[in-house]
């Protein structure tokens, strides 16, 4: 049974739990709401008549505006889950609130409205948080393939919520319905607590920083801009709003020839449970049977008409015969179809629209045009009923002037989406990761058989990229013409799009073989053996071909296999062509101009399928003359992961043409790496290059032991170095959000850039007032031009040290508590130049930081000049005398050499025992400067 619904619903390994977690949790919010909805209607209802519900529509609609204005001011300054537990528990506790009024058979008028507006409210809290929280629980591509079982849960709570309504009402009391409530809540928030902590939290600020980056580029219109500039949004938020006064409408017609037949309360309680979960039934069998087929097989145009001409025939029912079974007729077509084909086609509708503008337009229906509508209906019924006197039939002529325009905006709505999809289709602007609706809809798929039926690359490639995971025979014979379209990017594209065909296109895939492209012949051998019964014979016939290019694409598709599939090493041996081919590119047997691409693919295929006994031939290539063979070496034995090839990997960082596949190739080996990464960082005999480029490497592996060799490295190296490990560190933090980083060590690292900084500030001063003492006199002679040049470059430098260990001070922060990414853009806000984001900045800044370190960030930030030299230079040991003498004494190289630059240009008197010792540093620049420096003084002397 399990295998079953994994394989139905598509639950992949890792998502059982959290799947069947959330499908129990909008169960059993459903199944509350379904069970507290008739309790609120039959309340009402049996208090007042039902001409009392306009007046109710009323109040929804004004409580709902105010409810998501204090909501959403909550909701951006609380944790989200923090924001719907609290949420949650309210609820209950309002809900035990009832229960005791209603126990004691409170029934002021008050108390009855309030409650009917409360259950309104309470409807769309506790589902968007269940769909917000969702989002978190679940990434793009997970949400497309379980939110159909998710939404089965929905369905289901509220047949059984229906139902046990129906079951208990007379055995407990409608009164007593409320703690069932209580009690389907109380485990929601057990759930809440599970998955929080298993799946969502990790989610959670990542996701969040990727919200505001996306609010950050999302156009500056409002909702309202953005919808009157669009005749696609037009029609849509036209047709939303007209659909809920139409819902309204039938639902007071329900409630009020329901109230007239029945005025028992426990009866009307039972009677309204049977019918929603009635209702939630033929819900689902709509959606499981029909609407499907009728996406693929009529389009979007069918699905959003059918529910209008439903309600017309259940007004037109109703308007001739206003008996009870009329109501129940026009409540089920509208809140079946609305639920299932309808629900269907206005997602359909939506997805020619940019991600960015969706989500800005989504919010604003769903909350003010809903409200919005909801409040007109209210009003016109309240028209017709109180002033007019209109009966509940006839009322039904109101119904039908909507529905009439509802109609004609359908068919204005279909034009311009299929419009909008042409348009989308050509800008590319169809997010195919927040995509949850198939691309199935017969319109939809017209508009893809002309792209690809057409001559422009571009498009065809990006229809081929949407249908990806579709399924379509239709689609075939454009498949069939595409595989022998010029461009070999599109034989590709389809070769992995035709791959969800059973044994589709295998005689043309097969012609295939023969192209001239090696990725055309590896994809058309990739899909030949995932269709074939013995993929072994397939690769075989390939590897033993005439043609030595067609052998080369089969070997590659081999170990691919191989690596793939580990069983299929015993039955297939490779080794053989191998040995051939090395034995011929010993003999100069193969073209000149075919040889490095044949030893490229060579060592990928060794690499590929790790086969140990031929990495000395990858260990040949490393020392090849042709780049791209030593390219290809290097990527074959980062797959390969052997330690020997770490060494020669760590040795290509020092090499710029080979260093980004020497970083990949060493990332890919992961763990295994990272001993030998360490020593490299910091073994003195390593060149500067492979230090600097190191830390990035163990940024790519992301294991807690790279964080701990980072820290580890931090206070040995030298300051470019340095500067690349807290970058590597920063990353890591971001890329790895489980990685613990210790307090401790983050704090101790702040306090050393922290003196770094006030260090070289000090130095900064104090060379800046042997610079005036030149340029008053006082010092002579007068500086050289080289001596100018000299000061300004240690001046400019001292000034970028002291950036950077600001910048670093932020960095290391944002591996603490705080948000890293709230710290950068301070950071970027405070060094930005426009004052009132930099004082904004600064402001935040005051917030968060501890009272040590605020202080000291505060008054390097905002304190004047003078006034930060007097705070800074007290009881330092830092003079004129001595600060070239520290200088050189530190750690940092660049620093150094212009120090040393500098004395050896301004003639000023130095440690001549000290800078004797640079004379043989193994920087060039610092040996150089230091010899320069005691050659000058000797002459002075």
């Amino acid at each position: 049974m399990r295998r079953l619904i994994r394989r139905f619903f598509d639950i992949r390994e890792g998502e059982g739990l959290r799947a069947l977690l959330m499908f129990f949790y909008i169960f059993l919010l459903i199944a509350s709401l379904l069970i507290v909805k008739p309790v609120r209607n039959s309340l009402f209802l049996t208090r007042f008549s039902a001409e009392q519900l306009p007046f109710a529509f009323l109040l929804v609609a004004i409580a709902a505006v105010l409810v998501t204005i204090i909501y959403s001011r909550f909701a951006n300054k609380i944790r989200l889950n923090v924001l719907i537990l609290s949420t949650t528990g309210l609820i209950i506790l309002q809900l035990l609130g009832f229960w005791f009024l209603l126990a004691t058979a409170y029934k002021a008028a008050w108390f009855i409205y309030f409650f009917y507006v409360w259950v309104a409210i309470f409807a769309v809290i506790i589902t968007s948080q269940f769909w917000l929280f969702a989002n978190y629980v679940f990434d793009a591509r997970e949400a497309r393939r379980l939110f159909g079982f998710i939404g089965a849960g929905a369905i289901t709570g509220g047949i059984l919520g229906g139902y046990l309504t129906n079951y208990l009402a007379a055995l407990i009391g409608t009164a007593n319905l409320v703690l069932v409530c209580v009690f389907f809540i109380a485990i929601c928030m057990l759930i809440i607590q599970i998955v929080w902590k298993k799946s969502a939290r990790k989610n959670y600020r990542e996701r969040m920083q990727q919200q505001k980056r996306l609010q950050q580029k999302t156009s500056e219109k409002s909702a309202l801009s953005l919808i009157l500039n669009s005749k696609h949004l037009r029609y849509f938020a036209a047709i939303v709003g007209i659909s809920v006064i139409v819902a309204n409408i039938v639902d007071y017609q329900f409630n009020a020839i329901a109230a007239k037949t029945m005025n028992n309360k426990d009866e009307l309680t039972a009677f309204f449970g049977f019918w929603l979960s009635t209702l939630s039934i033929i819900s689902l069998l709509i959606q499981i049977l029909f609407t499907g087929r009728i996406l693929k097989y009529f389009g979007v145009g069918a699905s959003l008409f059918i529910l209008p001409v439903s309600v017309l025939l259940g007004s037109l029912l109703i308007l001739f015969y206003p008996a009870l079974w009329a109501g129940i007729f026009l409540k089920v077509s509208e809140g079946a179809f609305k639920q299932s084909v309808n629900k269907a086609g206005l997602e359909l509708v939506s997805l020619p629209i940019a991600a960015a503008v969706k989500n800005k337009v989504k919010t604003f229906i769903d909350v003010f045009i809903d409200n919005l509508s909801t409040g007109i209906s209210g009003l016109l019924l309240l028209v017709l009923t109180l002033v007019f006197k209109i009966n509940i039939e006839f009322i039904s002529l109101l119904s039908l002037l909507l529905i009439l325009v509802w109609l004609y905006l359908n068919g204005r709505l279909k034009a311009e989406y299929i419009e909008s999809f042409r348009t989308a289709i050509e800008k590319r602007s169809i997010d195919l990761d927040t995509q949850t609706v198939n691309l199935d809809d017969a319109a939809v798929i017209d508009s893809m058989i002309k792209v690809l039926d057409g001559r422009n690359e571009r498009r065809i490639l990006y229809a081929l990229d949407l249908l990806e995971n579709v399924k379509n025979a239709r689609f075939l014979p454009y498949f069939r013409k595409l595989i022998l379209h010029p461009s070999d990017e599109v034989k590709v594209k389809v070769l992995s799009v035709i791959s969800n065909y059973d044994n589709e296109l295998v005689y043309e895939t097969t012609a295939l073989l023969e192209s001239e492209s090696h990725k055309v012949r590896a994809a058309a051998l990739q899909h030949l053996c995932a269709h074939s019964l013995n993929p072994v014979e397939t690769l075989e016939k390939a590897l033993y071909q005439d043609d030595f290019k067609i052998r080369n694409s089969a070997l590659i598709c081999a170990a691919m296999q191989m690596a793939q599939n580990p069983s299929l090493r015993e039955k297939l041996d490779i080794s053989p062509i191998i040995k051939q081919i090395q034995q011929n590119l010993q003999a100069k047997t193969y073209p000149p101009a075919d040889e490095i691409y044949i030893k490229a693919n060579l060592a990928q295929a060794i690499g590929r399928a790790r086969l140990q006994l031929f990495f000395p031939i990858l260990h040949h290539f490393f020392d090849d003359a042709e780049i791209n063979v030593r390219l290809a070496a290097i990527t074959a034995a980062g797959r390969a992961c052997e330690v020997s090839f770490s060494k020669r990997l760590i040795e290509f960082l020092d090499i710029p043409s080979l260093r980004k596949h020497a970083r990949e190739a060493l990332a890919e080996c992961g763990e295994s790496s990272v001993v030998l990464l360490a020593e490299a960082l910091q073994n003195p005999a390593v060149s500067p290059a492979i230090k600097i480029a190191v830390p990035r490497v163990l940024a790519l592996i992301g294991t807690q032991d790279v964080v701990e060799v980072l820290f580890a490295a931090l206070a040995a190296v030298d300051q470019p170095v340095r500067r690349q490990i807290v970058k590597a560190l920063s990353l890591l933090h971001e890329s790895f959000p489980l990685l613990k980083f210790n307090p401790r060590q983050v704090q101790q690292n702040i306090l050393q850039e922290k003196q770094a900084y006030l260090n070289n500030f000090l130095f900064f001063r104090m060379h800046k007032k042997v610079i005036k003492e030149f340029i008053s006199g006082k010092r002579k002679p007068p500086l050289s031009t080289a001596a100018v040049l000299a000061a300004s470059l240690l001046e400019k430098t001292l000034k970028e040290r002291m950036e950077e260990s600001m910048k670093r001070i932020f960095r290391f922060l944002g591996l603490s508590k705080l948000a890293g990414t709230d710290l950068r853009n301070a950071y970027k806000a405070i060094y930005g130049g426009q004052t009132d984001v930099r004082a904004n900045a600064i402001e935040y800044l005051e917030n968060v930081l501890e009272p040590d370190l605020k202080s000291f960030i505060i008054q390097v930030l905002e304190a004047p000049a003078i006034e930060k030299l007097r705070l800074t230079i007290k009881n330092t040991g830092i003079s004129k005398q001595n600060c070239y003498h520290k200088i050189l004494t530190g750690n940092d190289n660049w620093l150094k050499s212009c120090t040393l630059h500098w004395l050896a240009c301004s003639g000023i008197n130095f440690d001549t025992v000290l800078v004797q010792n640079f004379t043989g540093h193994k920087d060039l620049k610092i040996a150089q400067s230091a010899r320069l420096a005691l050659q000058n003084h000797s002459q002075e002397i």
